[in-house]
C-alpha cells in the first residue's frame, strides 16, 4: 500500500508502452526542455540513472503526442 503523499511513477520502458512515444522522443523533449520545466522526474538523467515519469507526466506525453497527431508542434519532429 503506498504511503500518504506517494506518487506511483514509471520507467521510459512503462511510459513507452502506455504512451506509444519512442525513447528518443521522450530523451528529446527532455532534453528541450518541452516536458522538464521543473519536473525532477524528467530531467536529463546522470550516467547510471534512469528518469521516471509521474502519472501526471503521462498526461503530459499522451497531450504532445495527440497535437503532434495533429499537425501542432512540427518543430518537434526533430526528436521524431
Amino acid at each position: 500500500m503506498a504511503g500518504v503523499g506517494h506518487e506511483d511513477t514509471y520507467s521510459t520502458g512503462e511510459v513507452k508502452a502506455l504512451t506509444g512515444a519512442t525513447s528518443r522522443q521522450l530523451d528529446w523533449w527532455a532534453w528541450t526542455g518541452l516536458m522538464a520545466p521543473g519536473s525532477r522526474s524528467l530531467r536529463p538523467r546522470r550516467p547510471g540513472r534512469h528518469r521516471r515519469y509521474t502519472s501526471s507526466d503521462l498526461l503530459k506525453v499522451r497531450m504532445v503526442i495527440q497535437l503532434r497527431q495533429q499537425g501542432h508542434f512540427a518543430f518537434l519532429e526533430a526528436g521524431g
